[in-house]
Formats: C-alpha cells, structure tokens, sequence
C-alpha cells in the first residue's frame, strides 16, 4: 500500500471507525485475497484487554502495513460484497487520481487507458499539416499544372496527399498491429508469470492451509480431549459438589439448631447477667446499709459504752449522793430537833413577851407615863429586831431543805399598839399554822 491510500484511509479513520461495525467478514475477503493471514486473525483477537476500538486500531495498523499492492482496492471490494457500498464510495472519492479499481484483468484497463488517451488527443489537439515528400517516379504528371485564368490544379495534389495518407495510415496501423501483438505476447509471458507465481502461492497457501488445518484439527483434538477431562472433571465436581451441598444442608441446619441454643442460652445469660448486675447493685446497696448500720453500731457501742460509763459515774456519784443524803438527813433531823426545841423556846418566850405586852398595855392605860412609853417603845423595837432576824433565819433554812421536806411559814406577829386587838384565839392559831409541819 502506498503512502497516498494510507493517508487517505488516515483521513476517513473516524469515519471508518463509526460506521464498520463488523470486521469479521471484512477480514475473511482480505484473507481469500491473500492480503491478511490466518495469524493477523488472532493477532486482532487476542490483543491485550480486547475492545471494539483497539480491535479496529489493529485491523487499520495490519491493514496500512500490508505490503500487498492490492490491499487497498481489495479491502474497497470487500466493503462492497459486504455491504458497506457508502464506505468503499467514501474512499473512492478520496482516493488517488490515477487509482482504478481492479477489474476482470490488467489488460483491459491497460486498453482503456490506451484508448481514452487517443480519444483525448484527437478531440482535443490541433491538426499539424503533414508534408508528403512526392516520390520521384511521379513525373511531371504528378505536379500541378497551371491554368490559363491563373488557377492552379490542385486535384493531383490533392490525390497525391491522400495516397500518401494511405500510405501512412497503413504504416501506422502496422505499427499498431506490431505494438499490439508484442504487448500480447508481453501479457502472456507476465499472465504465465502470474499464474506460476499465483499457482506456486496457492501451492505454498495450501501447504500452509493443510499445515494450518492439521494444526487445527490437531489442536481440536487436544481441545476436545481437554473439553472431556474438563467434562469428566465437571461431572466429578458436580458430585462433589452435590454431595458437599448435602453436608452443608445438614451442617446448616445443624448450625441453624446450635445458632437457636445458642440464642437461648446467651439469652438466659444475659437475663442471668441482668439478675446478677441487679444482684449486685443490690448487695452493694445492702453492704453500703451495713457498713452505714455498723457505723452506727459502733457508734451506739461507743455511745454504749459512754453511757455505761456515764451510768457507772452517775450510780457511783448517786451513791455518793444518797450517802449524803442520809448524811444531811440525819443532820436534817437533828436540826429538826433543835429547831424544834428552838421553836418551843420562841414559843414559850412569845407567850411570856406576849403577856408582858398585855401587862404593859394593861398598865399604860391605868398609868400614863412616858418614859415607861418611850422604854416600851425601844421594847418593841429590839422584839421587832429579834422577830426580823428570826424571820430571815427561817427564810434561809427553807431554802436550802428539799421541797416537801421542811417548810417555815412567816410569822402573823401583831406587836405595838395592835396588840390589844389579837385575842387570845388568834394567838393559838398563829401558834397552830407556825407549827403544823
């Protein structure tokens, strides 16, 4: 292929390359035409990670590489035969100017050519006129002979020209004749050419066939015998596989029934947990109650024990207390006495001052003196005095006995010149109240 189709088939790629869809049969004519070989088939097909676009990419690349001179117009009829004609018509009209399809034989487009080219010629190029040398044996005869009016006869040159055209046009003819009996022989020497050459490349095409298809049917053979021990060896792992998927079923259902268990059992160890976890916020709660109950335990044995110790203290010192008690009351008593005996000497020396009162006022009123008056008045006095004194005493004494114990109520002492009013009655009471406890 020249560098004029390939660039041409580099122009029209992208349009190739959107409307060939198929290459398989496209590949199939160029391998009857001797173009591809069997080799450049699996060389489109086994190319690494295989797509449509670098599928085509290869046929292109093979295809412009070719060194067959043929390859171009080949590939243009096997776009034709199989039906990509607006394709091939694409091409044709990019292709080169002195490109011509191929038709039945070299020969015939050799005679177009040969025949348009004179066609051309005779329309299109001007006539030259042709001097014919006259040849000698013509005589005078053969000259134009001159007229009487001035005319000259061109009827004998005229005749001359045209049996000198004869002449020549045989002359050409011949030459014709010749050219084209030795363009015949030419053709046959190259037509058996070509047949030899064609016939040695079937020959060598058929050896390479039969090679090829022994290879194949060879290879065939090896695929077939891999295709049984594949069958053999897919049988046996269907087998297998049947029996390993009977196993599976019952280990799935096994697994199925040990996944149920299992959920139980982790859900009674869950509810397990939860009851310990509440088992455990429980004791820690009762633990916190009874460090929190020992505490207090120990601080009631603290407690306890204080108030044992207190208790004994308190026992010891009302021991000590009931000892002085009946000390006091003992002394009490005694006291008693003598505040008893006291009292009947007040009692007695109050009856005797009481009567000598009585006497004094008896003797006032009989005798009325005053210095007797003013002495009865110190009198008074000092028994005033003396009854305060008493009186403070009693006071004194009551409060330091115990209640209930002893009570001293204060005298009703009428003395100075009341003293005639008290009668004798009123003394024994005051006598009686003063004395009662």
């Amino acid at each position: 292929m020249n560098p004029d189709e390939k660039s041409k088939i580099i122009q029209n790629l992208t349009y190739l390359k959107e409307r060939l869809v198929e290459l398989d049969p496209i590949i199939d004519r160029l391998i009857e035409n001797d173009v591809f070989r069997f080799h450049h088939r699996a060389q489109i097909e086994q190319i690494s990670k295989p797509t449509p676009h670098r599928q085509f990419n290869e046929f292109i690349k093979i295809l412009t590489s070719s060194g067959n001179r043929d390859a171009y117009s080949t590939f243009i009829e096997a776009l034709k035969t199989e039906g990509y004609t607006p394709i091939a018509q694409k091409l044709q009209k990019t292709a080169p100017k002195d490109f011509v399809v191929r038709s039945g034989s070299r020969l015939a487009n050799r005679i177009n050519s040969a025949s348009t080219s004179a066609g051309r010629k005779t329309n299109y190029e001007p006539v030259v006129p042709v001097q014919v040398a006259i040849p000698d044996d013509a005589g005078a005869a053969s000259l134009p002979v001159a007229r009487s009016d001035g005319c000259t006869d061109c009827s004998s040159t005229v005749k001359a020209v045209l049996e000198a055209f004869g002449r020549n046009q045989e002359h050409v003819l011949e030459n014709i004749e010749r050219q084209r009996r030795e363009d015949r022989q030419e053709m046959e020497k190259q037509r058996q050419k070509d047949k030899q050459e064609y016939q040695q490349q079937m020959l060598h095409l058929f050896g390479k066939c039969q090679a090829e298809k022994h290879d194949i049917i060879k290879q065939t053979e090896t695929s077939l015998e891999k295709l049984q021990e594949e069958i053999d060896h897919v049988r046996k792992v269907n087998v297998e596989y049947s029996f390993l998927k009977e196993q599976y079923d019952y280990l799935r259902e096994k697994q199925q029934g040990m996944r149920e268990k299992d959920n139980e059992r982790r859900e009674r160890l869950l509810q397990l947990t939860k009851e310990k976890e509440e088992g455990k916020r429980e004791n820690q709660k009762l633990e916190t109650k009874i460090e929190h109950l020992e505490t207090k335990l120990q601080m009631s044995e603290d407690t306890r024990e204080d108030i044992e110790n207190k208790q004994y203290e308190s026992n010891k010192y009302i021991e000590r207390l009931e000892s002085e008690k009946d000390d006091l009351m003992k002394q009490l008593r005694e006291k008693e006495q003598e505040n008893k005996s006291l009292r009947d000497r007040v009692d007695d020396q109050y009856v005797q001052i009481t009567d000598l009162l009585q006497k004094q006022r008896d003797h006032e009123e009989r005798h009325e003196d005053p210095e007797f008056s003013q002495t009865r008045e110190q009198q008074i006095r000092k028994l005033d005095m003396i009854y305060g004194m008493m009186q403070s005493i009693s006071k004194e004494k009551t409060a330091s006995v115990p209640p209930g114990k002893l009570e001293f109520r204060p005298k009703k002492m009428i003395i100075g010149t009341n003293l005639a009013k008290a009668t004798l009655a009123d003394r024994r009471k005051m006598r009686t109240d003063r004395f009662d406890s």
